[in-house]
Formats: C-alpha cells, structure tokens, sequence
C-alpha cells in the first residue's frame, strides 16, 4: 500500500454547524452525503459520499435510471433539469433506478467529485 494512502474515501468526516440527523443529506463543498451518525452543532459527523441512497425527491418529474440529478437545497431533495438557485448543487447524483413523477422519495447514486454548488 502507498506510505500516503489515507482511507477509501467513500465517507468524510466533518463538524457539523448545525444539527444533523443520521440519513439527512447534508451539502459537503461541491457535493452531497448522507449523515451517517446524528450530530449537534460543534460534533463530528461521518457523511458518505459514495454509494446508493433512498432520498427525498421532488414530485412533479420522472425519473429513468441513469438520469443526471440536483440537489434543490430549499425543497432538500433532489430533482431532475432544476432551475438551479443560490446553494443548489448541480450535478451531484444519478438516478440509481427509475422513479414516477409523483414519488416523493427515490434512489440515487452520489457522485462525488461531479458536483458544482451555485
């Protein structure tokens, strides 16, 4: 193993500014994670930034797998072809399986690495 090989990197740690709920998606730089721990402000949360989550979801889209996804920071949830806002993070998952217009929860892939937060 290389002498500056770190971890994986399929999880972040991170202090929390504010209260985080184990299964939340929380806005990491550029990209998004899911907590994997709960969290007060001032503590340490791991966040995963790879893999494949059930997530909120706008309704009103469908979804096919493969789909380029936002994450619409107002609404927190993710959406397909957002009109993107101050906080937004483009880019940042794909539809890990198809999902009807009016489902409120879907899976995603995170995409690390691929996000831009506007």
């Amino acid at each position: 193993m290389a002498a500056n090989y770190l971890h994986p990197g399929n999880a972040l740690t991170l202090v929390a500014a504010a209260t985080i709920t184990s299964g939340s998606v929380v806005v990491v730089g550029d990209c998004v994670g899911i907590a994997a721990n709960d969290g007060a402000s001032g503590d340490e949360v791991t966040v995963h930034v790879e893999g494949v989550f059930e997530v909120p979801k706008t309704a009103g889209t469908a979804w096919s797998l493969g789909d380029s996804l936002d994450f619409d920071v107002s609404a927190s949830a993710f959406h397909k072809g957002l009109t993107e806002a101050a906080g937004d993070v483009s880019n940042c998952a794909v539809a890990a399986a198809s999902a009807a217009a009016g489902a409120t929860t879907a899976a995603v892939k995170l995409t690390p690495g691929a996000g831009r937060i506007n």
